[in-house]
């Protein structure tokens, strides 16, 4: 039997099942008025950019950066809306899962792809100062990252 390769349109259909999910449940949420607009302002454009994408953008690589970005928010934050918004994502069949980075960065020793490289980039110092993180993890993450950023430098040109 054979795979079936998965259309622009299909994937892009159901991550726009997950952010009529996720703005439903943020709708609701009990969080700080600012940083629910916000979201649900990022909700609706990530949607719109999926669904509608420029010619150039209608690609699984292209949806798969949208995807990672939205999905941010809810592998980073916490609280009931968060574990409300995957057990929701899991009962509507949609093949998305909350992760854990850090965890996985750690229980791994690497960081596996350049989406684990931005996120921890943008999110390592803030658990660090939060206590999320120790400062001996905090380390092995960073050499982890140092180690992904050496492998996959692009070489300059001599000029």
């Amino acid at each position: 039997m054979t795979k079936t390769r998965q259309t622009y349109e299909s994937r892009s259909a159901l991550f726009a099942k997950a952010c009529d999910i996720g703005y439903e449940i943020l709708s609701k949420a009990e969080i700080p008025e600012e940083e629910k607009q916000r979201e649900l302002r990022i909700i609706l454009s990530d949607k719109n950019m999926a669904l509608n994408p420029l010619p150039q953008y209608k690609r699984i690589d292209s949806l798969k950066c949208i995807e990672a970005e939205h999905f941010w928010y809810w592998n980073e934050k916490s609280g009931p809306h968060i574990r409300e918004y995957w057990k929701a994502i899991s009962k509507a069949g949609l093949p998305y899962k909350g992760k854990d980075i850090i965890a996985l960065v750690l229980k791994r020793g690497r960081v596996k792809d350049i989406y684990e490289f931005d996120f921890l980039k943008d999110e390592l110092f803030v658990s660090e100062q939060t206590e999320r993180v120790t400062s001996a993890e905090a380390e092995t993450i960073k050499a982890a990252m140092v180690k992904f950023e050496f492998k996959h430098q692009k070489t300059a040109p001599n000029n």
